[in-house]
């Protein structure tokens, strides 16, 4: 068995989804996950196999207490097995995005650094948040009363595949150990 703690910011619900689908491809394994969005208690990360963390990416960066985060436990994670999911609409611009929001080091000690897909749910944001996404959607779709005239597009799902194959990953390293 391996002890896995995932440490997340799930505003909408996506990255919390993607982290369900991650337990189900690595059922032989112990969670432990926290929202810091949510937790106010100081985490532990020490006595784990392996640390992942997820977050979203709004406006091109990662949640800001997930970027706190990496820099406050910056020694211990560079000492830990640890893997990244960053969940984003845009999977085209994910590298930019990681290179961008995972400092170097610890990109480049990570055994997977991933994309595990977004959603445009109009109905899970809030203020401008919302606004946006409905340009977003609007613009991607082609307009039209729901936002949905051009059917040869679609909006950013969720890529089950990419989180399989970065549970394959972790299993991989459970097997090394």
């Amino acid at each position: 068995f391996m002890n896995i703690l995932v440490v997340y910011v799930s505003k909408t619900g996506t990255v919390r989804d993607c982290i369900e689908l991650l337990k189900k491809n690595l059922s032989s394994c112990t969670f432990t996950t926290v929202d810091i969005n949510g937790d106010k208690e100081q985490i532990g990360i020490l006595g784990y196999d392996m640390i992942i963390i997820g977050s979203p990416i709004r406006m091109n960066k990662i949640d800001k207490k997930i970027a706190l985060f990496l820099k406050t436990n910056r020694e211990t994670l560079l000492k830990s097995k640890t893997a990244y999911f960053l969940c984003c609409g845009f999977c085209d611009c994910f590298e930019d995005y990681a290179i961008k929001n995972i400092p170097d080091d610890l990109r480049e000690k990570a055994v997977a650094v991933t994309c595990f897909g977004g959603r445009f749910d109009v109905s899970a944001q809030k203020g401008i948040d919302k606004l946006i996404v409905r340009m977003i959607r609007s613009d991607i779709l082609g307009g039209g009363a729901n936002g949905d005239q051009r059917k040869d597009m679609s909006l950013p799902t969720i890529l089950e595949n990419n989180i399989s194959q970065f549970a394959e990953i972790i299993r991989s390293k459970i097997k090394d150990d």
